[in-house]
């Protein structure tokens, strides 16, 4: 994986998506933007289609750092297929896996796609805390200095 102008280039090695002829699957990659939970399928899963490529498959595409990709990746064998599906967030340091599970059942679909919003819903609202967060802290810089609020700081953790 490679970071240019705060995109990731992702390359062959970065999520391998299985082998779709030996595993009779269908692998597909999504950047993930939302989920719709009364969907009961891959459609549940909002956002555009990455490029996939090969055999064994992997992802061809460009996605911005701080995004969710979901896949599905095909796994076993000729005579026992089987599929996967999998979470990852990307981040400027690598690629992180949030969640996998199968993904082969109509309930392992409902509690895949159920695990995959809850999950979706946290890390957004964590990055939200975030921003929120250094927004306070960017205040509290302008209102009383940079080097009074990092003092007081070492001062609390001191106590």
């Amino acid at each position: 994986m490679r970071v240019v102008n705060g995109k990731v280039v992702l390359e062959p090695d970065d999520i391998k998506l299985g082998r779709p002829k030996k595993a009779r699957g269908r692998v597909w990659a999504k950047l993930l933007e939302d989920v719709d939970t009364t969907k009961e399928n891959g459609f549940a899963f909002q956002g555009r289609f990455l490029r996939v490529r090969g055999d064994p498959a992997y992802i061809d595409d460009t996605v911005p750092v701080g995004s969710f990709i979901v896949a599905a990746e095909a796994t076993g064998s000729t005579n026992h297929p089987w599929t996967d599906i999998a979470l990852y967030k990307v981040t400027a340091d690598g690629i992180e896996e949030l969640y996998r599970n199968d993904f082969v059942r109509k309930s392992d679909k409902i509690i895949a796609i159920n695990d995959i919003a809850e999950i979706l819903k946290k890390e957004k609202g964590q990055e939200g805390e975030d921003d929120e967060l250094m927004k306070a802290i960017e205040e509290l810089f302008n209102k009383f200095g940079k080097q009074r609020v990092l003092e007081y700081i070492e001062k609390l953790r001191g106590d």
